[in-house]
């Protein structure tokens, strides 16, 4: 008996010491492991759900460029998109037209701030259309995105009658689109008066052909400097367009010229 006790007890000896050493490497082990997590909680994640957390009024980048609006929430912790673009008739191209969320209301930091800005008038220019048939005129005005204005008889016996003499304003006007373009057709006036038409902007050997052609007489050319217009272009006239007056009515111009 004394034999299988003393035995025993060796063998337990034996055995109970390993789980001890393990517990002695394994836990500054797991200290070490805790010290880690604690560590990256600290400095990354917690910042970052704290960050998200955080809430900013909404800048005002409404009539901003694209950059100046984008550098300012992107500085306030929002992000930035263009998510279109539209004509406008008094804003810049870039400029930024409308903003979501609205200017003034709160919203996290990180939320994207959606803008629309401003592709710039919208314009075209006035085409062409002399010698062709009222018809195809107007058609021609559509397509170009003007809207068709007074329709005015005037007289060119160099053209057949019916058919259109010129625009007013007249051809290469760049203009905003759905502006109004008014047609000078070539008909005789029944009661014998002269359209008088629009000039300005006509080098002055095409519009002396017209003053000649319509009926009219020039009583004074004037020549001023103005680095707006081509030389020799006719910058003004005496006569209002559009009125009618009798024929061998005198008419005046000024005429541009460089220094």
């Amino acid at each position: 008996m004394s034999y299988r006790y003393t035995k025993s007890r060796r063998r337990a000896k034996a055995t109970g010491g390993r789980p001890l050493m393990k517990w002695v490497i394994l836990l500054p082990v797991a200290c070490v492991s805790v010290l880690i997590v604690v560590l990256v909680l600290d400095n990354l994640i917690m910042p970052a759900i704290t960050r998200h957390r955080k809430e900013e009024v909404v800048p005002t980048v409404v009539g901003l460029s694209r950059e100046a609006a984008q550098r300012r929430v992107r500085d306030l912790g929002f992000g930035f998109a263009v998510t279109g673009q539209e004509y406008s008739p008094d804003k810049p191209m870039g400029k930024v037209l409308f903003q979501s969320p609205e200017p003034g209301t709160v919203s996290k930091a990180g939320r994207t701030i959606k803008v629309i800005v401003s592709r710039g008038r919208a314009t075209t220019e006035v085409p062409e259309v002399r010698g062709l048939a009222l018809r195809q005129a107007q058609l021609i005005l559509q397509e170009k995105g003007l809207a068709q204005g007074m329709i005015l008889s005037s007289w060119d016996d160099s053209l057949p009658e019916g058919v259109v003499i010129e625009t007013q304003p007249p051809a290469g006007t760049l203009m905003d689109l759905k502006s109004e373009v008014s047609l000078v057709v070539n008909r005789k006036s029944d009661t014998g008066t002269i359209l008088v038409l629009d000039f300005v902007g006509k080098d002055l050997e095409r519009g002396l052909k017209l003053v000649e052609t319509l009926g009219l007489v020039i009583r004074h050319i004037t020549y001023r400097v103005e680095d707006r217009f081509l030389p020799e272009t006719i910058i003004s006239q005496s006569l209002i367009p559009g009125i009618e007056v009798d024929d061998g009515t005198e008419i005046d111009f000024v005429v541009s010229v460089t220094e």
